[in-house]
């Protein structure tokens, strides 16, 4: 039966939708104190005691969606997730004769204490219960309050994940910010002109980067990268020999096949890679492990613990790209450098072991 409702979805015409719906139902989350507004694909959540739905709203919050069904094949259609769901104002938990067409619907709930999931389910005479799909659901684009809602949400997400709480926040707003990999170690792992030509410049060398310039002047750059080194307990590595062609054929077709390609693109091209690690080991390691560097990191661990091996290859290809060019800055002052550090932000993004 599930077959028969998948072919019926993909046999829509056209858009699911007329011109004036979007894909999505509008959800409202509030409790005492707040509410938060965004546009879901499909409603659904799974949380524990003090997870809340929303950054906004707290764990005790009251949840609401509205929007427009979407019924291909007139029948007998109920619903089942929450015991308050409204289809035209009916109560759709029990059997209701839906007509082919588009349909106003309703939910809402209240979060219960401790562990609680929702998901939006329904069944027909012509299918079993199964989960409500997105395609199947949508909002009027005449509503303006979402619109401008789903730019706050924008907003909010960009404000997270560009690291600007970690400079500027206000303690009300509930939002969590990126922080940068740790830098404890990164005298050891990568070259010293990388690094200073990464700060200088860190879109040169990736498009998408998100870090800011926070430093003005070579001499800057200079003492951040001696106290930097200073308290690096890694050691210096170098690049071993050069590996086999088969190693290097082996990391090229995993780099290609298990979805390293299909990130790293234009804005997050590795073509220069070659000239930021010291060793192989030191790349390796951070395939192997990303967030053991960089917890809030965006690459996910691609390798097992018993694939080292691969996570080796897949570095030493890498490191065939890009060309090491030397340092042309000599070590500046240490102590100058911790307080550049500290004073110019870097400390608000980077845990080191020594600020």
């Amino acid at each position: 039966m599930r077959l028969l409702t998948l072919a019926v979805l993909a046999s829509f015409p056209g858009s699911l939708f007329a011109q004036d719906l979007l894909p999505g139902l509008i959800g409202s989350y509030a409790d005492q104190e707040r509410k938060a507004v965004d546009i879901v694909s499909t409603p659904h959540f799974s949380l524990k005691s003090d997870q809340s739905i929303h950054p906004l709203v707290s764990p005790e919050f009251s949840a609401s969606w509205t929007g427009q069904l979407k019924i291909e094949r007139g029948g007998r259609y109920r619903f089942s997730g929450t015991s308050q769901i409204l289809v035209d104002g009916k109560a759709a938990t029990d059997w209701l004769q839906l007509a082919a067409g588009q349909h106003k619907i309703e939910l809402s709930l209240t979060r219960d204490e401790g562990v609680q999931s929702f998901q939006l389910r329904w069944e027909s005479e012509y299918f079993a219960s199964e989960p409500v799909p997105s395609a199947v659901l949508g909002h009027d684009v005449s509503e303006g309050e979402p619109s401008r809602y789903s730019e706050f949400e924008e907003g909010r997400f960009l404000f997270a994940e560009l690291g600007c709480g970690n400079c500027h926040a206000a303690r009300n707003w509930k939002l969590n910010s990126r922080r940068g990999p740790d830098l404890s170690n990164v005298s050891s792992q990568v070259h010293a002109g990388w690094l200073d030509r990464w700060i200088n410049a860190p879109r040169d060398y990736r498009p998408a980067a998100v870090m800011p310039i926070c430093l003005d002047s070579a001499q800057d750059r200079a003492d951040v990268a001696a106290w930097l080194s200073s308290i690096d307990k890694g050691g210096n590595a170098e690049r071993v020999s050069k590996p086999a062609q088969s190693q290097l054929d082996e990391g090229q077709r995993l780099f290609e096949t298990i979805g390293c390609a299909q990130c790293h693109d234009r804005q997050n091209n590795l073509d220069q890679i070659g000239s930021k690690y010291m060793s192989a080991d030191a790349l390796t390691d951070f395939i192997a492990n990303p967030h053991g560097r960089d917890p809030q990191g965006r690459m996910p661990q691609l390798f097992s613990k018993d694939e080292r091996h691969k996570a080796a290859a897949v570095a030493s290809w890498l490191l065939t790209k890009g060309e090491v060019k030397p340092f042309d800055q000599a070590f500046g002052n240490a102590e100058r450098g911790k307080m550049l550090f500290v004073r110019n932000g870097c400390a608000s993004c980077h845990n080191t072991a020594g600020a």
